[in-house]
């Protein structure tokens, strides 16, 4: 009988030990294909962002870069046509929220993420920023997001009726950079917007205006997200020297490095400066002179404003001086 006993206790103990090892099996393999969802999850969202277009073409192939017209009535039809794809342009930048999509930042508006050359309106004189609605957010790599967030009336007494800030986020280091990809917004005579086409990576922005009686469209200016998660300039050309009108330099996988001069809007000074510049990988680095712009866009006696930046691109130091 004790026999009995002792050899049941045994069996009922390996038993036991059998089923907390299977357990223990199918909850490892459970964890890995868990894992295994997450990544894949990830590799096919990081694709989607590669290759997905947001936004409408017409926005690079409508309208010539620096086109403008007058309102007179030889151009009546070239108004119409300008109104209308504008209008088209700007409905299919109204982007919808994703479904199964919910929001674990809060994002209040950045006045840095509006690109430099964009002049609509004051943006130092803008406080307390309200929290943007998440719509968009894809998986760039392992450890960072891409996110789109809207503001609709966003700032009536500015006239803004919109604004879409296109956001990166580390899971580690919290928010990296971000760029302001629309802003619509209207005046008594006039109507301005920041409008967007993005494809293979690429960011595409132009500034629109509509007065009384004329309207414009800007050159077209390129951006792209390195896997720092830094926005960066875009160009189509990839490597060599690059000269133009307003800035020339030297181009390393299409995007800026070493000394730059640039012929710019700076809006802290309400004015266009002349720009000693440096860059790394597209990043800005080590300090930045602005002076005051001489005839034919040449450099002036008058140092304006410094800035200094990181290795990483970010702004450590901005002094204006008084005497400007």
């Amino acid at each position: 009988m004790i026999r009995f006993i002792l050899t049941l206790s045994f069996t009922i103990f390996v038993l036991g030990c059998n089923l907390t090892s299977k357990s223990n099996s199918n909850l490892e393999n459970l964890s890995s294909r868990a894992n295994t969802s997450y990544t894949q999850q990830q590799t096919e969202s990081k694709s989607k962002w590669v290759n997905q277009e947001i936004g409408s073409q017409s926005l690079l192939t409508d309208f010539p870069e620096f086109w403008s017209y007058r309102g007179n009535e030889s151009e009546e039809a070239d108004k119409n046509k300008f109104n209308l794809r504008l209008r088209e342009i700007e409905k299919s930048n109204k982007l919808n929220k994703s479904e199964n999509i919910s929001d674990d930042i809060s994002y209040k508006g950045k006045n840095h993420f509006v690109p430099y050359y964009d002049s609509f309106y004051s943006l130092k004189k803008e406080k307390g920023l309200p929290n943007f609605d998440l719509i968009k957010r894809f998986y760039f790599n392992e450890k960072t997001t891409i996110s789109i967030y809207k503001k609709e009336n966003y700032n009536q007494s500015s006239g803004i009726l919109q604004r879409l800030d296109l956001v990166i986020h580390d899971g580690q280091k919290g928010l990296v950079d971000g760029l302001n990809i629309c802003l619509i917004g209207s005046g008594d005579q006039h109507a301005y917007s920041n409008n967007f086409y993005i494809n293979n990576g690429i960011i595409y922005l132009r500034n629109f205006y509509i007065y009384e009686g004329e309207s414009s469209s800007s050159r077209i200016v390129k951006y792209k997200i390195l896997n720092s998660g830094n926005v960066v300039p875009y160009f189509e050309q990839k490597e060599g020297k690059f000269n133009s009108k307003s800035e020339k330099g030297e181009i390393k996988n299409n995007t800026k490095t070493g000394d730059w001069i640039e012929i710019k809007y700076n809006r802290f000074l309400g004015e266009n400066t002349y720009l000693m510049a440096k860059y790394k990988e597209g990043k800005p680095i080590g300090k930045w002179n602005y002076y005051n712009l001489a005839d034919n866009n040449r450099k002036g006696s008058k140092l304006l404003m410094i800035e200094e930046y990181s290795e990483e691109g970010k702004l450590l130091k901005r002094k204006i001086f008084e005497n400007k």
